[in-house]
């Protein structure tokens, strides 16, 4: 689907929430090889090249969720080589400034904005408090 949409324009921001989602230990998005493998194909069949670097740089963030420092750390070093050595020194400041201040980092793309953090909440608490009870928890 998001290539049938890139062939008709650029993607667009939308400053509002729009969906939620939950990130656990046992997330696909964890299964890098076969991310690798996806990757690979949507490259072949389309004629394309993904920005590895970028890939590499949300392996490492993948990896460190599941408490893999190694396997991040090798991650962010094949993205420095791969031509993203700013944006993996700024992913990596941004670790240890969270780490000495006893906290975890926060999400890259809104810059910690309070206004959006702000209406997702709101918005993920309205879906909680109208679910019948049982669908939505605070611990799904």
């Amino acid at each position: 689907m998001w290539i049938r949409l890139a062939k008709h324009g650029t993607p667009a921001c939308v400053c509002s929430p729009l969906i939620a989602r939950r990130l656990h230990h046992s997330n696909s998005t964890l299964d890098i090889a076969e991310i690798v493998r996806g990757t690979q194909l949507i490259e072949a069949l389309h004629h394309t090249t993904a920005d590895w670097g970028r890939l590499h740089r949300w392996f490492a963030h993948s990896y460190l969720r599941a408490g893999r420092r190694w396997a991040a750390l090798n991650e962010f070093a094949r993205a420095a080589v791969g031509g993203h050595g700013r944006e993996v020194a700024s992913d990596l400041r941004v670790i240890l400034q969270s780490k000495v201040a006893g906290r975890t980092p926060a999400s890259r793309d809104h810059n910690g904005d309070d206004a959006w953090i702000g209406m997702a909440t709101a918005w993920i608490q309205e879906l909680l408090d109208s679910s019948p009870e049982g669908i939505l928890s605070q611990s799904t």
